[in-house]
């Protein structure tokens, strides 16, 4: 490229480019200017300027960005407008570019930051704040090349933003502000997609190191917001501080994880009718903590550890597993499938007001029999598939795979599995006291439902347990595979 400041010579004659000492930093073949730089815009009498020149304005008015729309002899330059198709709404970044240009976010002259691409969003969205019709144009799409961008960024209140990040290490905050604008129908929408897939390979996720902090000063407007192919290592906050937050939030996670257990998602909420939707699909791990107004709105394929919410709408939970602490606090319902109720409850959850409502009548379910378990169990009865509420449990078949050791088990006597404790009605056959005593090996034995009749009982678990004696001594443990139905 060359570099030319003040003139250009056309046809033998000097021709003056601009009233402020320009900076031309490319032309055409034919010697016309296509970009350039300068702190005054050129008027109709600079000439040289080929049709369509990006002219970016160096000082601190304006947007800095306007387009020739006139000719190489009489130049006119308009301000680059939000919305105007002359660059369009995808912008590129790449922060691995050390050569000098003029960045205008196009493929081969991207940003070199992401804050540098987001601070021309927010101002282009900012100018169309005017009107509902003029605001759903501020949709954009942002293409960021792998790397690691350490800027703390701020996100204005886009109708639609999209940031794909393959690749891509966010190691700064992220702030995103998303008010309803006096628009009457304004809902904005905020993206960041990483890689889907599950080769790394072929694809990264992207990550954010930092902390995301969601934002609304005022009205009750819905705001949505998608991590899509992301691991997520900081604090999420709704509202900056105790009492800031404002609005319904719906959080969209797919194929993401909230990696880091020290850090939390929390709602720092105003008093009133504020909340956060989540929606999960895909698979997504949740190890840091939720906390506040936070519906588990329609959570499927999750991961959770730690759980202390309170949900202004209610709950959906479907194919989940849970590791920590389990508190959903609410006059609310939680509805769940069989495999995810089983799941909580081997947390022993703290379900307080909550009504409980089965997603669906069959299961299949695995339940460990441990060491420990079959040791206590005389006295101890260990529930296996926990009660629900207004629903009779119905076992259609028990398995019992157990893996004896060296180590036997002596004493015991008949394994049974019953309703509602160890004097409740039994359920199935019992085991023999000589599958859990046998020597070092693997046995499977399979028991359907009883063949007698059998007064179901409501609103009860089944448990299993040995009426006759503890077994002592030994060092095995089993698996249940347990069929099972709801009336």
């Amino acid at each position: 490229m060359e570099k030319i400041e003040g003139y250009i010579q056309i046809n033998g004659e000097d021709l003056v480019v601009g009233a402020g000492n320009d900076i031309i930093v490319e032309k055409d073949a034919q010697g016309y200017i296509t970009r350039a730089k300068g702190p005054i815009v050129p008027t109709t009498t600079s000439a040289g300027y080929a049709k369509g020149c990006i002219f970016i304005k160096t000082n601190d008015s304006g947007n800095g960005i306007y387009f020739n729309s006139g000719s190489h002899l009489s130049c006119l330059f308009d301000q680059i407008l939000p919305g105007s198709s002359e660059v369009g709404n995808t912008y590129y970044v790449d922060g691995n570019r050390t050569d000098e240009y003029i960045a205008i976010g196009t493929i081969d002259s991207p940003f070199k930051t992401i804050k540098a691409c987001l601070d021309v969003i927010n101002a282009r969205s900012a100018a169309l704040w005017d009107s509902q019709d003029h605001f759903d144009t501020a949709k954009y799409v942002v293409k960021v090349a792998e790397g690691t961008y350490s800027d703390n960024l701020t996100i204005n209140s886009p109708k639609y933003l999209r940031i794909e990040m393959e690749g891509v290490v966010i190691s700064g905050n992220i702030t995103i502000n998303q008010e309803q604008l006096g628009i009457s129908s304004y809902y904005g929408k905020v993206e960041l997609v990483g890689g889907r897939g599950n080769r790394p390979e072929k694809g990264q996720c992207g990550r954010v190191s930092g902390n995301i902090i969601f934002a609304k000063t005022a009205y009750d407007s819905l705001a949505y917001d998608a991590f899509i192919g992301i691991e997520i290592a900081g604090d999420v906050l709704y509202g900056a501080e105790a009492g800031k937050g404002h609005g319904t939030w719906v959080l969209y996670l797919e194929n993401t994880s909230f990696s880091n257990t020290a850090k939390s998602i929390t709602t720092n909420f105003a008093a009133g009718g504020h909340c956060v939707l989540i929606e999960s699909f895909g698979f997504n791990e949740i190890k840091s903590t939720l906390t506040g107004v936070i519906d588990l709105y329609d959570c499927n394929n999750t991961s959770f550890r730690n759980i202390n919410i309170t949900p202004a709408n209610g709950c959906k939970i479907r194919n989940c597993s849970f590791s920590g602490t389990v508190s959903i606090v609410a006059a609310k319902t939680l509805e769940l499938d069989l495999t995810s109720m089983k799941a909580m409850y081997d947390r022993t959850p703290t379900l307080t007001g909550m009504v409980i409502t089965p997603l669906d009548d069959f299961a299949t379910i695995q339940v460990p029999l441990t060491s420990a378990n079959i040791l206590a169990m005389h006295g101890t009865p260990v529930t296996i598939v926990p009660a629900v509420t207004g629903k009779t449990i119905v076992i259609d078949e028990i398995t019992l795979k157990m893996v004896t050791t060296a180590t036997q088990y002596a004493n015991g006597g008949a394994v049974e599995i019953r309703y509602t404790d160890g004097s409740g009605a039994k359920v199935t056959a019992d085991i023999a006291a000589a599958i859990i005593t046998a020597g070092a090996g693997t046995s499977y034995t399979i028991n359907k439902a009883i063949v007698t009749s059998l007064v179901g009982v409501v609103s009860s678990p089944i448990v299993i347990t040995n009426a006759d004696a503890a077994f002592i001594t030994g060092t095995g443990a089993g698996t249940l595979y347990i069929k099972y139905h709801l009336i």
